[in-house]
């Protein structure tokens, strides 16, 4: 059992460290946390109250273009194998109705992800399940959350989501055709689990937007100093990784058992 708690926390860090990969491509012409982004991050709207919340979610979807103009570079059979990969997954596990931005959702939508990776790549892994990852990669994302919450003035907000995804996004989900065209078929099953892969695959990113400011005010960042800027993002994702060893102490038992 040590062992296989050993390889789940090796996989949730290695998807983590890919979403967490995110922050540093956002646009290709800028270092990996941007000033400019840092001077903005809070000029969104005031989140409204949790009712108001959830009806925005569903009548306000992302306006991100999954149309033919962005597949076109795409090679037809490739397309092809993951949208049927896609479909496939969906056929194998289809995640119940979660609201937004919870542990829960973002358990079961990584599940589902994991399995279509799995059907793409035609792979298993013999030493911990699909379940099991996902179960830990939720983990690492609501320990973010909670850790914004508890120590920032962060709180999921739709609109400020959306924004966040069509604006600074837009060009990462162009350019990931794997990601892209998966939530696209996600969104022709059902719109609102579109919607809630969407928040899974940028719930890192959209979270570090929201609060780097703040993070940078209480470490007294200068704005122009590029380390400084990756420094603080390594600084806040320590004491993350901290509060969820803490928190979920039967998640690293074992560590140095043999």
């Amino acid at each position: 059992m040590p062992r296989q708690k050993l390889i789940i926390l090796g996989i949730g860090a290695l998807v983590l460290a890919v979403l967490s990969i995110i922050l540093f491509i956002i646009d290709s012409d800028q270092q990996v946390i941007q000033t400019e982004e840092v001077n903005t991050a809070n000029t969104e709207e005031p989140a409204p109250d949790i009712e108001s919340e959830e009806t925005t979610t569903r009548e306000e979807p992302v306006n991100v273009e999954t149309s033919e103009e962005n597949t076109s570079d795409v090679p037809s059979a490739q397309e092809d194998s993951y949208r049927s990969a896609a479909q496939e997954a969906l056929e194998e596990y289809t995640p119940e109705e979660n609201d937004p931005f919870t542990q829960e959702a973002f358990e079961e939508q990584a599940l589902l992800f994991t399995i279509y990776q799995q059907i793409r790549e035609d792979s298993s892994s013999e030493d911990t399940s699909p379940e099991e990852a996902a179960e830990w990669i939720s983990l690492e994302l609501t320990g973010w959350k909670d850790f914004a919450e508890e120590n920032y003035d962060f709180s999921y907000d739709s609109g400020s989501f959306n924004e966040f995804v069509s604006e600074e996004q837009a060009l990462t989900l162009e350019e990931d055709a794997e990601v892209r065209l998966f939530i696209d078929e996600l969104e022709e099953a059902d719109e609102e689990l579109g919607r809630r892969q969407l928040e899974f695959q940028f719930a890192l990113p959209y979270i570090w937007h929201e609060i780097q400011e703040e993070a940078a005010s209480e470490y007294d960042v200068n704005p122009d100093n590029t380390s400084e800027w990756n420094q603080l993002y390594f600084e806040i994702e320590q004491r993350v990784f901290e509060d969820i060893a803490e928190d979920n102490p039967e998640f690293f038992e074992g560590n140095t058992d043999s």
